[in-house]
């Protein structure tokens, strides 16, 4: 038997793709602050996107890899062995 309302409802499954990617945005956004001289905050942001972003889908999962290749690539104030700390 073919669901009446399976159309109504068919649109939501895209929705954790968006999640993940919006929180994997957001968490390399923060990091990329703290990097530039922002305050401490913004590494614990970008730790609770990181973890939200991995909640919403399993390629989320890949954030403190981004965050440890940003840590190289970007010129930074902060020291290598700060970089590497909160990476971790």
């Amino acid at each position: 038997m073919f669901p009446l309302g399976q159309m109504a409802v068919s649109w939501i499954n895209g929705r954790q793709d968006l999640l993940c990617g919006f929180f994997l945005l957001a968490a390399l956004c923060l990091w990329l602050n703290w990097l530039c001289g922002r305050s401490w905050w913004n590494v614990v942001g970008a730790a609770a996107c990181s973890l939200l972003s991995a909640l919403a889908k399993e390629p989320g999962a890949v954030a403190p890899a981004l965050f440890l290749a940003a840590a190289f690539i970007v010129p930074t104030r902060r020291s290598t062995l700060q970089r590497i700390g909160a990476a971790a």
